[in-house]
């Protein structure tokens, strides 16, 4: 099958190989549904990440012998570095525990930050799941009992 003319192909490809491209075969809809379901893969990734790249670090009430931060977002790239940052602050004035649960995503920057702030002497809290089995994959000590 030859591409006419002055087809948008034709603006692409030698005049000489528009005359032996052949038709890609594939059953009828197959293209179509492989195309959007590439699409359907891919769009929500772009989204989370353009709109879940910061992390939240709240105080939660505590005693001025022990503080918990609560974490939200992502814990990756720079925002390790400065939650390792808040964390060492903190740590002179008193004991430091950090809640996860409200964190959906790791990086390697995190879990370096987060290794570094469990030998430190910081509590990790982390309820079950992906984010939990990480940290403990890596050698990292995870309470596992929800903060109220």
């Amino acid at each position: 099958m030859a591409f006419p003319r002055g087809s948008v192909a034709s603006a692409e490809l030698p005049s000489s190989q528009l005359d032996s491209l052949q038709p890609l075969a594939l059953p009828r809809g197959a293209a179509e549904g492989a195309w959007h379901r590439a699409c359907l893969w891919i769009r929500p990734f772009e989204v989370e990440e353009e709109a879940d790249v910061t992390l939240r670090i709240t105080r939660v009430g505590g005693s001025s012998s022990r503080v918990t931060l609560r974490l939200e977002g992502r814990v990756a790239a720079k925002w390790a570095a400065l939650l390792e940052l808040e964390c060492t602050l903190l740590l002179s004035s008193s004991a430091v525990s950090l809640d996860l649960a409200g964190v959906g995503f790791v990086d390697c920057a995190g879990v370096e930050a987060l290794k570094r702030l469990s030998r430190a002497g910081f509590e990790i809290r982390c309820p079950s799941g992906p984010v939990a089995s990480v940290l403990e994959g890596e050698g990292i000590r995870v309470a596992r009992d929800p903060i109220n």
